[in-house]
């Protein structure tokens, strides 16, 4: 027989915390037992269910994601009005001349 790997322990894990305020935790963790339990209600007995750390780290990624995408428009959005603004500012120094 070959020899199969040992299980994982949580230890061989790296750990990622941070502090939210009590309310924030408990809200965020209703919502994560919605999910997580909406995620395996359709899970069959021979099937691996979702684990509520998957449901974290998906929603990281997501709303992660997302917000970079915000972010970048309203970076692109300001670099536009800078150059609109650059360009404007020549025309009237060009006028003046």
């Amino acid at each position: 027989m070959a020899d199969r790997p040992s299980k994982k322990l949580p230890t061989d894990y790296p750990q990622m915390a941070f502090r939210i305020k009590s309310e924030d935790k408990e809200a965020l963790m209703n919502f994560i037992n919605q999910i997580h339990d909406i995620a395996n209600k359709s899970v069959d007995k021979n099937e691996k269910k979702v684990k509520k750390n998957e449901v974290i780290v998906d929603a990281l990624w997501l709303g992660l994601l997302q917000l970079k995408k915000k972010y970048r428009y309203l970076d692109q959005e300001s670099e536009q009005k800078a150059l609109e603004e650059r360009q404007k500012d020549q025309s009237l120094d060009s006028e003046a001349s």
